[in-house]
């Protein structure tokens, strides 16, 4: 009994974080529209150009995109095989529900790990174009991204397992 309290609080964490992370996502998209839509403004109306604005979009555009990837986890939106996972039964399908969350969040580590250097590296370089700002920003959300991914996948696989049996 004590499982189902602690997947309870744990789901209703979730969802109100979800909701935090989809609101984010409403904001950095918003504020792409915003940024291009001045850029496009001040280019071809005013004739002066705003240097920053493609740069800025295009790192807003990257976290917009590993944030929505751990929503797509979430919302179970990814592309995926699930025929002949929903043919089994009982254990058969834990098994291969277990199996196949191994492997994606060994990918998912992996690519945690190498976006930490990643943003660590960065950390000594600057795009002087969008205000001097320091790279490890932009870098960091491949870690920050595919770590919300590791965990919406594990606890959606967690939520099929209890439901299986």
């Amino acid at each position: 009994m004590d499982n189902n309290k602690l997947l309870d609080h744990i789901l209703r964490f979730d969802k109100k974080f979800a909701i935090f992370i989809k609101s984010l996502c409403i904001l950095l998209l918003s504020a792409i529209v915003v940024i291009i839509s001045i850029s496009i403004f001040t280019r071809f109306i005013m004739f002066t150009p705003l240097n920053f604005s493609d740069s800025l979009a295009t790192y807003l555009l990257v976290w917009l995109s590993f944030l929505g990837m751990g929503l797509a986890f979430r919302e179970g939106e990814h592309i995926s095989v699930d025929m002949f996972v929903n043919k089994l039964k009982g254990k058969g399908k834990k098994t291969v529900l277990i199996v196949s969350d191994v492997l994606i969040s060994v990918f998912l580590i992996v690519i945690i790990c190498n976006g930490v250097i990643f943003a660590m590296n960065g950390s000594e370089s600057y795009d002087h174009i969008v205000f001097g700002m320091s790279m490890t920003i932009p870098y960091l959300s491949v870690a920050i991204g595919s770590l919300y991914a590791l965990i919406q996948l594990n606890l959606i696989t967690l939520v099929k397992v209890l439901e299986v049996d």
